[in-house]
């Protein structure tokens, strides 16, 4: 079997699994089925190379079976097919694997591999496995919201930029979800996830974000860098929420060179000094101290 498998991915798979620790639940009753931490393992296999499709996932195993025994399947029987799969994708709880999630992150926050004094926020776009994404289709009104997809009836339509320079303001339209992750700007490890439909704001979820990643790791006294989806007129509990919540003695990274008025007309029981501009990325530095 060793053959046919690199000799430094199957060492990377078994430090990889064997740091895992986590059981999911099992059914009571029915056919005892394949290892619900196996699937896991071989979905986690599928991030790791690159797979976009289950069919790629399941030759990669089928040929390295040595991997496929480091995610706890038995090779000497088959190997899971493309329908065990799917049914095992749409069965399983978000909830277990947010759970594995904040057990591995509090396991690297007791190892010093990320101490949370530096954290970021940011969404990406999740597109719909929909005919209304395909830049191909000829269909009429993609993204009119009176067309919504039959095929996915829980998204929703979003708009993302199109162009990561910032002097171009270039946006798109899509059908779909948003997942916003918060992440530690030091070590760029994700600290936590949530996925929303696609028009969902950053700011509207971002004090629940990190209320949910405190309840993990402490982020009192943190420093919060965002990007300009934060930055808005509108927000100023948000702000606030931040300020009394969070970064007591902290800063905040904002854009935008309306940000430092925003705070300075605002009388809450915390004094806001503007500082300088980050000389990368023009970001307005706000510190954040106590009276």
């Amino acid at each position: 079997m060793t053959l046919f498998t690199s000799q430094s991915a199957a060492m990377f798979y078994d430090k990889l699994f064997s740091s895992l620790d986590f059981t999911l639940p099992r059914a009571a009753t029915g056919r005892r089925g394949f290892l619900k931490e196996a699937m896991v393992c071989a979905f986690i296999v599928m991030k790791c190379e690159g797979f976009t499709q289950i069919t790629d996932l399941m030759d990669y195993l089928d040929n390295n079976r040595l991997i496929a025994h480091y995610c706890g399947f038995n090779i000497m029987e088959p190997l899971p097919s493309y329908w065990t799969y799917d049914r095992f994708l749409r069965q399983l709880n978000n909830g277990a694997l947010k759970s594995i999630m904040a057990n591995l992150v509090r396991k690297l926050y007791e190892l010093g591999v990320v101490d949370a004094s530096f954290v970021g926020l940011d969404s990406t776009p999740i597109m719909a496995n929909t005919k209304q994404n395909n830049p191909k289709s000829f269909a009429k009104s993609k993204f009119s919201k009176e067309n919504h997809p039959k095929s996915d009836p829980d998204c929703a339509l979003g708009v993302h930029s199109a162009s990561n320079q910032h002097n171009e303001r270039r946006y798109e339209f899509y059908w779909g979800y948003k997942s916003h992750v918060l992440v530690d700007c030091i070590s760029g490890l994700p600290l936590y996830e949530l996925t929303t439909q696609a028009n969902i704001m950053d700011s509207t979820v971002a004090v629940d974000i990190l209320a949910a990643a405190n309840q993990i790791l402490p982020l009192q006294g943190c420093s919060f860098l965002a990007d300009n989806c934060l930055n808005v007129h509108q927000q100023i509990d948000l702000r606030l929420c931040l300020c009394d919540c969070f970064l007591s003695r902290g800063m905040c990274f904002l854009p935008g060179e309306n940000c430092p008025q925003i705070f300075q007309s605002i009388s809450f029981a915390q004094t806001v000094h503007a500082g300088g501009f980050l000389p990368t990325r023009e970001l307005q530095s706000i510190r954040f101290s106590a009276l």
